[in-house]
């Protein structure tokens, strides 16, 4: 019975150290802050291989709603709060260049954080975005990774000239944000 169980314990000894000779150690890296660290995921993600398709604008009924303190549009019966300050970047949903059906949905979300990642941008004719999606009933926000395709834009188009041609070519799966 003691042999069994020495046979056993080597067994497993020998099993371990084979297990750590093929394990790869990252090369540890520290970040100044949370944001820093969200734009090296990014920048992991768009460096993959990514499935490029052509998501369809929303050609259904857009309406901004001025008389609301928040700016409010409804694509049909969806509504969406729009916490963007900056209009050129609102375009991309008010002018349905972005379907909120193609991001997870209730019949309200608010739209946040809406940002250009810049530094993943390689050329004119593709730019790359983050945005934040909080749905109602649920605490925490959704991260989407979006790219933007342009084939007539240069690296000297303007975001808002960008807008004018623009179509979603990826949209990623969401993360949540903790």
């Amino acid at each position: 019975m003691k042999a069994a169980y020495l046979f056993l314990i080597a067994i497993a000894l020998c099993g371990c150290k084979t297990a750590e000779r093929g394990v790869v150690v990252d090369e540890k890296r520290t970040y100044a802050n949370q944001g820093e660290y969200a734009n090296r995921l990014a920048e992991q993600y768009f460096s993959q291989d990514l499935e490029t398709k052509k998501y369809q604008k929303f050609n259904g009924s857009i309406l901004k709603d001025s008389l609301s303190e928040y700016k409010v549009v409804y694509f049909d019966s969806l509504r969406i709060i729009l916490d963007i300050e900056d209009e050129v970047y609102q375009r991309v949903f008010t002018e349905g260049i972005i379907n909120p059906k193609h991001l997870y949905h209730s019949q309200s979300m608010q739209i946040c954080c809406f940002e250009e990642l810049i530094h993943l941008n390689k050329n004119g004719n593709h730019r790359r975005f983050r945005l934040w999606v909080f749905e109602k009933g649920i605490a925490n926000p959704f991260e989407y990774l979006i790219e933007l395709a342009n084939g007539k834009a240069t690296s000297q188009t303007t975001l808002s000239e960008f807008l004018n041609k623009a179509e979603v070519t990826h949209i990623s799966e969401p993360t949540v944000i903790l």
